[in-house]
């Protein structure tokens, strides 16, 4: 037996047992139990669909995470590559669409007919994620050495974990994969040796990429702004509210919520402990929890609750923010998902997105 595999494997072990025990110590719970219950409950009834469907998805948000950085091994592969690539994907897509996807069936299709820039986008993202399955797959056929094994494990575990173990697809869960990724497209760029659009071209594909990613974060940075306006716009007005301040909502929008010391809509707390955290409507929590008089705050495009009852409601003002009217980040309407993919099947796309809406409900 060599002890050094075993040694070095008891440093993680040790900090995720260390993170634990400071979990308890300072609130009095295990944070890890937490993640695993809620990843446990939320994977067990989740509805992602087909299998098929469900890689299709992955492999797309792989593919559309990791595009920006995949663009210069893809305009220095060879044409044969590159028509495989094309071919795979569009295949495997096609069977999802005709066989096994309904959702994604479903998201082609608007009130103008067959959303051609939703079916380019995810063809293109699926073939970025194919594009890296390939890479392992060469260069663990051609060298058949422990640290390709290595990167394949970690290409494929991530996947696997990203797409089918954790309670939802999503860019974090993919993201630990990014070292394996950059190793494999600089490899491959080396074992290509040269790059047929020239020096010039070597740059510009290089610029036009940054720029690419750099417009992704300015979409992800304008739509996180969304909820801060929101936030500044209604604090004065609200202040002045006899009662509880609720909001529904996560994400940016739950942190502006809480630094302004409005009260989350908890959905653990109104049922016994011996239920099952989860198991209720959302309406069910409003006649529970807020009093008559008191204020919620719903993040419309992405709350757990749609609306509260319609006897509650006593006054009603909507909020609209049109963050960036090109990208959609994180909406149910666009089917887009960057930070959580309940519904979604892309990270992002681009094309004509809604803007932020956030409600504010008087209850009675």
């Amino acid at each position: 037996w060599r002890t050094q595999p075993l040694i070095l494997n008891c440093f993680p072990i040790g900090m995720l047992l260390f993170y634990d025990a400071g979990s308890w110590l300072l609130y009095d719970k295990s944070f890890v139990r937490d993640i695993v219950e809620f990843s446990s409950y939320h994977t067990s009834h989740s509805s992602r669909g087909p299998l098929v469907q469900t890689t299709l998805i992955t492999f797309a948000f792989v593919g559309g995470i990791y595009l920006p950085a995949m663009v210069f091994a893809l305009f220095a592969e060879t044409r044969r590559m590159l028509v495989a690539l094309f071919v795979c994907a569009f295949v495997f897509s096609l069977y999802v669409f005709l066989r096994g996807g309904v959702d994604i069936t479903y998201a082609m299709y608007g009130d103008d007919g067959v959303q051609w820039g939703f079916v380019a986008q995810q063809l293109v993202f699926t073939i970025g994620g194919v594009y890296l399955f390939m890479l392992s797959a060469i260069r663990f056929v051609n060298e058949r050495s422990p640290e390709c094994g290595l990167l394949c494990l970690l290409v494929g575990g991530i996947f696997v974990f990203g797409g089918f173990v954790n309670w939802t697809i999503n860019a974090r869960a993919l993201l630990p994969m990014l070292p394996a990724v950059a190793i494999l497209i600089v490899q491959r760029l080396e074992s290509l040796k040269t790059f047929r659009f020239g020096r010039l071209g070597e740059w510009s594909i290089g610029i036009a990429a940054a720029l690419f990613g750099l417009v992704v974060c300015y979409g992800d940075y304008r739509f996180a702004g969304a909820a801060r306006d929101f936030t500044n716009d209604v604090y004065d007005s609200l202040a002045e509210q006899q009662g509880t301040v609720w909001y529904d909502g996560h994400l940016g929008f739950q942190w502006y919520m809480h630094a302004a010391d409005y009260q989350a809509l908890d959905f653990a707390k109104v049922v016994s402990n011996d239920e099952v955290s989860g198991i209720f409507s959302a309406e069910e929590v409003v006649l529970s929890v807020v009093l008559p008089g008191e204020t919620l705050i719903s993040w419309h495009n992405y709350a757990l609750l749609e609306n509260p009852p319609e006897e509650r409601i006593a006054s009603l003002t909507s909020y609209r923010y049109a963050d960036v009217s090109w990208i959609s980040i994180f909406e149910k309407s666009t089917r887009t998902g960057f930070y959580e993919a309940p519904d979604a099947l892309l990270p992002y796309r681009f094309g004509q997105a809604p803007p932020q809406e956030f409600r504010v409900y008087t209850l009675k």
